[in-house]
Order: structure tokens, then sequence, then C-alpha cells
């Protein structure tokens, strides 16, 4: 038996390349008899106006990454169009998983004043594409914490393009979404949805990628960059703002040295956002900090997994009455307290209350722990249960 995952794998976002090794894991480790591979479609689209060259250490080694530590399809397509990979999905597979990520994003560019509306955002492949295999495409179909995204605003869609939705969601035999838009997403498409939909967790909560780089192999690498183990040390993945620089000058107050990955900022007394470091190496990163502040959504989900006590960090704004996904997982987690907006009115001055307070904010370790066991278990269980080959 052969399964095929279908998602955002390729590309200089750590997160993503961690998410579509960790669900192909998973699947590994419930059905370890089959084989399992990243069915290898990428939107040329997307690698050339979203993410562009490898023109740093840090690119490259996601690019390495990706593209050779991967366990991708033998066959590799680098195309807008899809009947090729279903073809090809057709012929190779006896099940598909669709996601996880912001597979089904809808976004629209709009021109002459609103009267043009242009699927060309670099971030959303033009509906319908390679996430939406429909009944032409006759293998068992399941979608694993598959997320609309924040962008796509399903009220202000055609007529046409809700009916074609609907077909392909039909044609799952089980869904499994991200969040609660999502869920709301599909249900606006066909209510008769309702029964085949469950919320499941990012599939870094159910595979354990943390430990794949030795913690000592780790930590030389950081001691090589200038990281000091002799003081309290700040990961910090987030971008430039001006709460974050406050929230940074008072911790640094406090003795921290700040060291940023990924995302750059002017706040690092170690700058490693351009540094070669691995996506195994980058879910590791935060067992080796004091604290994490991240505005990106799997930045807190491997500090929390590393046991690093966290505050997520938020720019984005809620849409249609939904949450947004740095808000719902700390929710989700338990860490509401931890979580700060910043585009709220009260959000500078509460997030320079909880580093000013850092010594005494809670973090439960053992809360958490139990969490994290059971997000777990409920995404292994739907899984186990939607894909063939099930022991009886």
């Amino acid at each position: 038996m052969r399964f095929g995952t279908l998602t955002l794998h390729a590309g200089f976002n750590e997160g993503a390349i961690l998410q579509s090794l960790a669900l192909h894991r998973a699947i590994g480790e419930l059905r370890p008899a089959a084989e399992v591979e990243i069915v290898d479609h990428r939107y040329p689209v997307l690698m050339a106006r979203a993410y562009g060259p490898a023109d740093d250490d840090r690119k490259k080694a996601l690019q390495a990454f990706y593209d050779n530590d991967l366990p991708l399809s033998p066959r590799r397509f680098h195309s807008k169009a899809r009947r090729l990979t279903f073809d090809y999905i057709q012929s190779r597979y006896d099940a598909l998983v669709v996601g996880s990520d912001e597979v089904w994003k809808i976004a629209f560019q709009h021109r002459l004043k609103g009267l043009l509306r242009l699927q060309t955002d670099p971030y959303a492949p033009a509906f319908p594409n390679v996430f939406w295999p429909g009944p032409s495409l006759h293998v068992r179909k399941i979608a694993y914490a598959a997320t609309a995204g924040e962008k796509t605003d399903w009220l202000a869609l055609p007529k046409c393009m809700r009916r074609r939705i609907a077909e392909a969601l039909g044609d799952f035999d089980a869904i499994g979404v991200r969040d609660e838009r999502t869920r709301a997403f599909a249900l606006w498409a066909d209510p008769a949805l309702e029964k085949k939909i469950t919320w499941t967790p990012d599939p870094t909560f159910i595979a354990d990628l943390t430990g794949d780089v030795p913690t000592d192999r780790l930590r030389a690498r950081l001691a090589g960059w200038g990281v000091d183990f002799q003081r309290p040390r700040l990961l910090l993945i987030a971008g430039v703002h001006d709460a974050y620089a406050a929230a940074v000058a008072l911790l640094r107050q406090q003795g921290y040295q700040i060291v940023s990955v990924s995302d750059k900022n002017p706040y690092a007394d170690v700058d490693l956002t351009g540094a070669p470091i691995g996506p195994l190496e980058w879910a590791g990163l935060a067992r080796h900090f004091d604290l994490c502040l991240s505005e990106r959504m799997h930045g807190s989900i491997f500090a929390v997994l590393n046991g690093c006590p966290l505050i997520c960090l938020d720019r984005r704004r809620p849409t249609l009455g939904f949450p947004t996904k740095n808000r719902a997982l700390t929710e989700k987690l338990g860490l509401s307290h931890r979580y700060v907006s910043v585009v709220e009115p009260a959000g500078r001055g509460r997030l320079e209350e909880m580093c000013t307070n850092i010594s005494t904010l809670p973090y439960d370790h053992a809360g958490i722990a139990r969490t994290l066991a059971a997000l777990r278990a409920e995404g292994r269980s739907f899984l186990d249960e939607a894909l063939p080959g099930r022991a009886p």
C-alpha cells in the first residue's frame, strides 16, 4: 500500500517544511507497512514571486532540505496545471492526504476600483488547483488540518465557485480542518458536509521532530555563532514593530541575550536570520533558550514542544468574526495569558507588562504536557480511522 500527501512543502518557510514532514512521519508510524511520499507538486508563481531565489545561507539550507531530504515522490511537477499530477496520483497511490497548511486559500486582487477581481496572489494558487481533487480522481481522499487561511472571504465568492468547492469537498472521505474558520467555509459550500468534518491539530503536534538533531551538536553550533550559555537567552522569531523593540529592550535590561532567527529585525545581539539552520535544527532550537517571543505560528508550536516558555505575538487582525491562528493556538494550549495582539490598542502595554514581570508570568509545564498529549492522540486517532489499512 502506498500513500501520497499534497501540501505546501517547498519554500523558505521552516514551518511549512516541518508540517509536511510531520504528517508524512505520522502516517508512516500509523501504517508502518505502507510507503508514504510527499507528492512533489510546486506552483511556479509561488516559488518565483512569493519566495524568489535562495540568496542567503538560510534559504540555501532550506532549499537543500526540501529538495534532497524530504521524502518526495520520484516525479516532480512544476506547473500551474493539475491534470498530469492527478494522473500520477491515480496510478501510484492507494490514498491521498491533502494538507495541512493554507491549501484551501482563495484570494483575489482587485483592479479597476474593484470591478475586476483576479486570482493573482502569489501565495494562493488560483482555484481550482491541485489541492482540490474532485470525483475525477479515483483514490481515497482525506484532508488533514487543512485551512483556508485568513484571506479567504467565502461570502464574496461567486455561486459557480461555491458549487465546485462543494463538489470537491464532498468527494473527500474525511475532512480534518485546522480551524473553525475552515469548518465554516466548508459548511457554507455544503451544509451536508458536517458529518465529515473534524477539527484536527497541526501535524507538528502528532509526530515528534524536536529530537532529530542531537542536543549537544545543536548547542555547539549555537555557541559557535555567539550564543552565550552563561546568561538567560531569548529566541526571537519576529519582524519589525515598535512594540517588539520596547519588549526586547525590557528583556535586555534583565540580562537576556537576544537571538533572532528566520525574520529580519534590528533587535538582536546575535543575528541568525541568515544562518544555515536547517528545518530539523530549527525544530529543536527553543530547547536551548529560556524564553521565546514568536509571531510565527510554528515558531510558537516548537517553543511549546521544546518546553520553552512562550510569548505569542500577533500582528494579524481577525476576519469574518474568527480569531487569528495565533490566538486560536494559544487558546487551545491554555496559553491565552501569554498571547498579545500588538494591533490592539492596549497590546503594546500588555506586552511590556509581560516582559517586565517575565519571572513571575505563569507557565504550567505539566498542564501543557497533558494538552500536548491529548492533541497528539486526537490527531493520530483521526488519521488512523481515515486511512485505509487499519488493523482490525
